[in-house]
């Protein structure tokens, strides 16, 4: 593959995870290009993250031409203009002819404005309406890790020395000792040994319940984009299970059954009480 493909695919993989990962009911992309050309599944998406926006008798359900399709693609600019989305030169045709770097810009918008809108509900509930800033991620991480008395530190979400993955595995055992066994966590010094470490922490922080739409590479290669997101979705599964006190004692053996919206997931514990979780 050209270094340009490498990147797209990294993309798409990270964007049709995270898309897989809202819980629509009747809904699989595994191919991004291939499964939005229509817009049906994109309308689905922007729906999801902004509840009501789509108004559903505009859309052709059964686009079977180049011209339904197109339409329904220049549905979804529309609204993503109104999202406040940066969509200068991009039209509806060009999601339908699979443009890649377009389609791939526009996702990646669509997901930002939803990793913004949760981290808007954090600031109200747990903050008292403070912005969520990178500092408050890194201090809060920084204090996780050094009260289980691992020695890891995080100096910034994109710093090189991120690179070894250690210290998120030392942030997961933070949360969660029993789920990290340090005989498969290496000092990170080559390539290969810090791969290792980002796939087990990957690993580890879905087992934690965590939705995690970055790549190995991603974190390996010190991507700021998906360090942060890394970083917040972990925080987002400790604010989680720490707000409900049914749940706070079963961080085990809690599991996700069943999804409301893409931020309010039902979850049953072990003695079988299942209660939803915002």
């Amino acid at each position: 593959l050209l270094e340009d493909d490498i990147g797209d695919s990294r993309e798409e993989r990270a964007f049709r995870m995270w898309m897989n990962s809202l819980g629509l009911e009747n809904f699989y992309i595994n191919n991004l290009f291939e499964d939005c050309a229509d817009g049906l599944n994109l309308l689905k998406v922007i729906d999801a993250v902004e509840p009501g926006i789509v108004y559903w008798k505009s859309v052709c359900k059964k686009p079977n031409n180049k011209f339904k399709k197109v339409g329904n693609q220049n549905y979804a600019v529309v609204l993503g203009k109104q999202m406040k989305f940066s969509l200068v030169g991009i039209s509806g045709q060009d999601f339908v002819e699979k443009n890649k770097k377009l389609l791939l810009a526009f996702v990646w918008q669509l997901m930002r404005h939803h990793t913004l809108k949760y981290l808007a509900k954090v600031q109200q509930k747990h903050f008292g309406g403070k912005k969520v800033t990178d500092e408050m991620m890194v201090k809060w991480a920084n204090s996780k890790v050094s009260q289980c008395g691992r020695k890891s530190r995080m100096r910034s979400l994109k710093h090189k020395s991120l690179s070894t993955c250690v210290f998120f595995l030392d942030l997961l055992y933070a949360i969660q000792p029993k789920v990290i066994d340090d005989q498969y966590v290496t000092e990170g010094k080559t390539n290969e040994d810090a791969m290792m470490n980002a796939k087990y922490a990957i690993s580890v922080a879905r087992k934690l319940g965590a939705v995690v739409f970055c790549i190995p590479e991603d974190l390996v290669e010190v991507r700021r984009g998906s360090k942060e997101g890394g970083v917040g979705r972990v925080f987002r599964w400790w604010v989680l299970v720490k707000r409900d006190d049914r749940c706070y004692g079963y961080r085990q053996q809690v599991t996700v059954v069943g999804w409301l919206f893409p931020d309010m997931q039902y979850v049953r514990t072990a003695d079988g009480v299942t209660v939803l979780a915002i």
